[in-house]
């Protein structure tokens, strides 16, 4: 038994319930990507709504760098992943 995950985007359909979209280089449920914050405030927005973008991309005030979503592709659970990233010489 293995352990594996998609990455997905969600977005919230006209009756309020969110639902996932498997996302690849080629498909998904938005045209972009990502939404990079510039507050706060967005930041949540965007927790209410993705609208069908897969990776945030908080404020540079704020941690972490990157929030993204997974997937269990057994029990179709959803993770949501962090990721802190700091680059050096």
């Amino acid at each position: 038994m293995g352990f594996g995950v998609t990455l997905v985007s969600l977005k919230r359909r006209f009756d309020g319930k969110m639902y996932s979209c498997p996302v690849t280089w080629l498909s998904g449920s938005s045209d972009r990507l990502g939404f990079k914050a510039k507050s706060p405030e967005q930041v949540l927005g965007f927790f209410e709504n993705p609208d069908g973008k897969c990776f945030l991309f908080p404020d540079v005030h704020m941690d972490p760098d990157l929030f993204f979503f997974l997937q269990d592709v057994e029990t179709m659970d959803l993770i949501l992943l962090p990721v802190q990233d700091k680059l050096t010489e």
